[in-house]
C-alpha cells in the first residue's frame, strides 16, 4: 500500500512539474491537441513482414533494442482518453474517449533516425477519426456474430450431448 502511495506522489509531481513547464511549440512545431488519458501497453513480437507492409520507404521495422520490451517490435496500447483539448487548449468535440493504437518502432533506412509509427488506432468515438496521425478508423466494438447457443435462465442446467 505504502508503495502505490509513493508511486501515486510520483505522478502527481511529476504532472505537477509538467503542468508548470510552458506547453508553446517552439517555431518549427504545430500543436494539435494535449490529452490526459490511462493507458495499458502491452509489447509482441510478431513477424517483420506484416509490419512492413504499414511502412512508408525508406522506413524498417526497428525491434526494441533494451528494457522489458527488449525484441518487440509492435505495441499495442488501450488508451482510456479522460480528457482531449484541440492546440488551442479548448475541450475537443469529443472530450473522451477509449481507443486502441497499434504502434512499431521503426529506422530510417538512409539516415538510422528513429522514431515511433502509429500504424492504426480504433476509436470509440465517431469524432475522433482519423485522429491527429490519421490512421483512425472507427473501432466496431458493438458489432458481434450472431449468438448461435440456447440462453439459459438462472437457475436451468446445461445439456451436454443430444
Amino acid at each position: 500500500m505504502v508503495r502505490r502511495s509513493l508511486a501515486v506522489l510520483l505522478l502527481l509531481g511529476i504532472f505537477a512539474v509538467g503542468g508548470l513547464s510552458s506547453t508553446r511549440p517552439s517555431s518549427a512545431e504545430t500543436l494539435v491537441q494535449q490529452n490526459v488519458d490511462t493507458r495499458v501497453v502491452l509489447a509482441f513480437r510478431v513477424g517483420h513482414a506484416g509490419l512492413e507492409r504499414w511502412l512508408h520507404a525508406p522506413w524498417q521495422v526497428d525491434p526494441v533494442a533494451t528494457g522489458p520490451s527488449k525484441g518487440a517490435n509492435l505495441t499495442v496500447s488501450f488508451i482510456d482518453r479522460l480528457l482531449n483539448q484541440d492546440g488551442e487548449g479548448k475541450v475537443a468535440a469529443e472530450p473522451a474517449t477509449r481507443l486502441v493504437a497499434l504502434v512499431v518502432p521503426v529506422k530510417h533506412g538512409q539516415t538510422g533516425e528513429t522514431a515511433l509509427f502509429d500504424i492504426r488506432e480504433y476509436n470509440a468515438g465517431p469524432q475522433g477519426v482519423p485522429g491527429p496521425y490519421k490512421t483512425g478508423v472507427r473501432q466496431r466494438s458493438g458489432e458481434r456474430p450472431p449468438y448461435k447457443g440456447r440462453i439459459l435462465r438462472l437457475g436451468q442446467r446445461a445439456r451436454c450431448g443430444r
